[in-house]
Order: C-alpha cells, then structure tokens, then sequence
C-alpha cells in the first residue's frame, strides 16, 4: 500500500493500470486492488491540494482540498448504494 501512495501521488494512471492488470490476471485480490488504487488517489488529492497551497497561496489550497474532499464521500456513496 506504501507503493500505491507513492505512485498514486503523481501518476493515478499508473497505479491504476497496474493494480488492473495484476487483478486480471488473478496475482492480486480485488478487494486489496480497489484499496490500493483509493489510495493512490487519495495520495494524488493530497499532494495536488499541498502542490496549489504551495504555488498558489493557502487559501487555494484550501479550496482545492474542499473539493477533493468530494472524493471520498461519492465512493462511499457508490459502495454503500
């Protein structure tokens, strides 16, 4: 999972394609798949509101975070139902 974060931070192609094709071919368990590939968004979310904060001002990242924070509650509403 540290791997995910890692890679998820600035590349959420990456993980993902990966995470897939590993699934796909039955070397890795979905649950543990979807896991690893919310965690790599989660790190690209963290890292791009830090990145806005950073280049822009606080307050850009502020804002930038709240709308990241979108994120989680619609997957938790799409697993939920």
């Amino acid at each position: 999972m540290t791997v995910a974060a890692a890679s998820g931070a600035t590349d959420m192609d990456a993980i993902a394609l990966s995470t897939a094709r590993l699934v796909e071919h039955g070397q890795l368990d979905v649950a543990v798949g979807w896991h690893a590939v919310l965690i790599g968004l989660m790190a690209n979310a963290v890292f791009k509101a830090g990145t806005a904060a950073i280049l822009g001002s606080r307050r850009l990242g502020w804002m930038v975070a709240g709308l990241f924070a979108v994120i989680p509650v619609t997957i938790y509403f799409g697993l939920v139902g």
